[in-house]
């Protein structure tokens, strides 16, 4: 009988083959299964790093937290402890008291500052705001930042009530409000002190203001180092009187002081170079000043420029001249001379200006010396003396040379606008200790600006004549 197996192995055969055929297929779906296993680990383990992170950031955040609200709590501390030392500190201490500490709590610095302000029953803080209010209380402040919070201030205040008899019946209030040139209050931190019946120092507050909470009555001088008045005076100073029981206002026009460096010139077209044009004085004009005018002297001689020092910023700038009296004025002749527009002897000024620049003008004369029927042509020497006719006007301007050849020597010279006696004299190699001079009177006030190389001849003779006479001019 015919098997119905088709497969004529035997069984023991077609079982290995079986086995084969099923380990085959096992192999092959591993194989198509083994990329996806390991882009499930892949997956899995990104899914945990970012698990682990999140963890990792919340514990530190919380930790974060917590170092900040320690952090917070040693400010308020501070800020408490603080404000208990000021109460222990005497009164007279606490006024217009101010001071910045910096102090380390567990490795971590922390800033303290401390102030003090008066206070009325009635009117609050005493400040620009209400001059009249007597001060009566302290108000306490303390304020303290620190890196380890980041930008958050914790700050504490108290108010200190002085003991019986602090505040005596011989003691008043007193404020100072400092205004710059745009009449606006100065910042913050400006020194401002008192000195008479008692020295007292403070700083201004943002009004401006430095206050005096209680200090003795009397008369009181007030001084703004490093500023001046529109007088042009340095340091600014004031006076004020304090009285019993009463709030004194004194309200003071300061700013930083600038400077400006004059340099003379000559007439335009004039011949002259520039070290023969010089003068050792200035005068800064402004009707603000005392007097409206206020003249700087170069200690060390003339010069070629002249510096103005510690003057008022005023807005609408400052006329200079040369010379110190009112004749030398060259306004006087020209009532426009001092103008924004003008080239020279005017010339704004900022706060703080550092020796600005300024031209100033001075007229120029060219002065021709001759002799008459000389003996001998060759001049020894030559001098030439302005000496000032107008009264205040004290400077003279003078110039010699040789030795030189000729019957006749051209010499220029130059001095502030104003009227002047003229000189001229000379000496000869064989009148070596005679010399012949002349005079005249000249006038440099007009026209405005001066002419370029105004003429004069002076003639001095070779003997004494009627106008010529012996001697030098100087």
């Amino acid at each position: 009988m015919r098997s119905l197996d088709p497969d004529k192995r035997s069984c023991p055969a077609r079982l290995r083959a079986r086995c084969a055929a099923a380990c085959a297929a096992g192999r092959s779906r591993l194989r198509q299964e083994r990329g996806s296993a390991l882009v499930e680990v892949l997956v899995g383990a990104v899914v945990l790093s970012i698990a682990t992170v999140g963890i990792l950031n919340g514990i530190d955040g919380a930790q974060g937290v917590g170092a900040k609200n320690k952090a917070r709590s040693v400010q308020a501390t501070l800020a408490q402890q603080d404000i208990e030392r000021m109460r222990s500190m005497p009164v007279a201490t606490l006024d217009n008291f101010s001071q910045t500490r910096t102090l380390n709590v567990a490795g971590a610095d922390y800033t303290v500052v401390s102030d003090t302000d008066w206070v009325s029953d009635k009117a609050g803080i005493v400040n620009c705001s209400n001059t009249s209010a007597k001060a009566e209380y302290l108000k306490l402040t303390s304020t303290v930042t620190s890196a380890a919070t980041g930008a958050k201030t914790v700050t504490e205040t108290g108010l200190l009530t002085p003991s019986v008899g602090a505040l005596s019946t011989s003691t008043g209030s007193a404020t100072v409000q400092l205004t710059g040139v745009n009449g606006l209050p100065h910042p913050s931190g400006v020194p401002v002190t008192l000195t008479g019946a008692s020295s007292q120092s403070a700083t201004t507050n943002a009004l401006g203001c430095a206050v005096f909470g209680y200090i003795p009555v009397g008369s009181y001088n007030i001084s703004v180092p490093g500023y001046v008045t529109m007088a042009s005076s340095s340091p600014a100073t004031s006076t004020m009187q304090v009285y019993t029981g009463r709030a004194t206002f004194t309200p003071l026009q300061v700013e930083r002081p600038a400077s400006i460096r004059a340099t003379f010139l000559q007439p335009s077209g004039g011949n002259m170079t520039a070290s023969q044009v010089i003068w050792d004085r200035i005068t800064v004009k402004n009707a603000n000043l005392i007097g409206g005018k206020k003249t700087f002297i170069r200690t060390a001689g003339k010069a070629t420029t002249v510096d103005a020092t510690e003057l008022y910023p005023f807005l609408d700038g400052v006329g200079v001249y040369a010379g110190d009296c009112a004749a030398n004025d060259p306004s006087l002749y020209s009532t426009s001379y001092f103008n924004p527009s003008a080239p020279r002897g005017w010339t704004a000024l900022n706060p703080g200006d550092a020796l600005r620049a300024v031209n100033v003008e001075m007229p120029m004369l060219r002065v021709t010396v001759r002799r008459t029927s000389p003996t001998n042509t060759n001049f020894v020497s030559s001098k030439v003396m302005l000496t000032p006719l107008d009264g205040g006007c004290t400077v003279t301007a003078t110039v010699s040379a040789g030795p030189f050849t000729g019957v006749s020597r051209v010499m220029d010279i130059a001095a502030p606008f104003g009227s002047y006696t003229l000189c001229a004299s000379n000496r000869t190699n064989t009148q070596s200790s005679t010399a012949r001079k002349n005079t005249v009177t000249v006038d440099l006030r007009t026209p405005v600006p001066g002419t370029p190389n105004r003429p004069v001849t002076l003639v001095t003779g070779t003997t004494n004549t009627a106008t010529a006479s012996a001697g030098d001019c100087f």
